[in-house]
């Protein structure tokens, strides 16, 4: 299948650029990987990655952030179209009858829209959306620092309360996050055996947030650099034991000290969600640390 010169090229490998986001993309033994790639002079234009289980469903991406289309270049949407057709197609001849797209919200994904809406034109329907709030804008974040960082970590250094961010060395903080979290009551979902795994392959990409009173560490975060122009607030805690407060400032404070040492283009500050609701209370609470927000959401199409 081609078109305007372009050529549906399939392979068993991820694309180079997106190694660190799927490299845990197996979840079983029996699962499956394809990379289709939307190429036009040796140039590849768009690509998208699936995993293909034993019962016949692809999703993109398992284990991962998201997945779903991503475009290299500027394309049009009849040009777009055709790849999505020439994907499906191929889906189809190998006998899938599910597809799963999770696709990454606007500040990843420039094209997201459109992308959305050629999904929704091809039958796709929406199965899940999760709010995530962002702090969009380099010279922004710097500023941010100046103007407020700076006062909240100075308050706190007032208060007896140390913070830092390092790339990661030890794994204590994640237990102690897990531990926090379930004491509070909330659903811990940390795997930290593909932390662990991730840390060891992409050392660069994973950094510890935390703060300490008196020595000890009260409160830690776990901040991933999902991309190169991007910082992602993955997990975080407070000890409830500890008296500290405005804990959560305190992290995000250190957060932007961060993304701006890393002069990263946007902070990603997560989804706030809860099981049959949105986390009002937390949604308020980032607000006052972003300037925008964008959807993630699932794609779901039967075959």
């Amino acid at each position: 299948m081609s078109l305007q010169g372009h050529q549906l090229e399939i392979s068993s490998d991820p694309y180079p650029n997106r190694r660190f986001l799927f490299e845990d993309y197996i979840s079983d033994e029996n699962d499956g990987f394809i990379s289709f790639r939307w190429v036009k002079k040796e140039r590849c234009r768009a690509t998208l990655s699936v995993v293909l289980r034993p019962d016949a469903k692809v999703v993109s991406l398992p284990n991962a952030p998201f997945g779903g289309l991503e475009l290299m270049e500027e394309l049009n949407s009849e040009v777009l179209d055709k790849f999505l057709d020439g994907v499906l197609e191929n889906l189809k001849g190998r006998g899938v009858r599910q597809i799963e797209l999770i696709q990454a919200p606007k500040p990843y994904e420039e094209r997201a829209d459109l992308i959305g809406y050629l999904l929704h034109k091809k039958g796709f329907e929406v199965a899940n959306i999760l709010n995530h709030q962002f702090f969009l804008g380099r010279k922004k974040i710097k500023v941010w620092v100046k103007e407020k960082a700076q006062k909240i970590i100075k308050k706190a250094k007032n208060q007896g309360i140390r913070s830092y961010s390092n790339p990661i060395s030890n794994f204590d903080f994640l237990n102690k996050i897990a531990q926090w979290n379930q004491s509070r009551g909330y659903d811990e979902n940390l795997n930290q055996t593909q932390i662990i795994q991730q840390v060891s392959l992409f050392p660069d990409r994973y950094f510890e947030i935390s703060i300490t009173q008196d020595d000890r560490v009260v409160g830690s975060a776990l901040a991933v650099r999902l991309t190169e122009d991007s910082i992602y607030y993955y997990k975080s805690a407070i000890d409830p034991d500890s008296k500290i407060k405005n804990g959560g400032d305190v992290l995000l404070a250190q957060l932007f000290f961060l993304a701006a040492e890393l002069k990263v283009n946007f902070i990603d500050l997560g989804s706030s969600d809860m099981v049959t609701s949105a986390n009002h209370q937390l949604i308020f609470f980032k607000s006052r640390f972003s300037n925008d927000q964008f959807n993630k959401v699932t794609w779901s199409k039967d075959l």
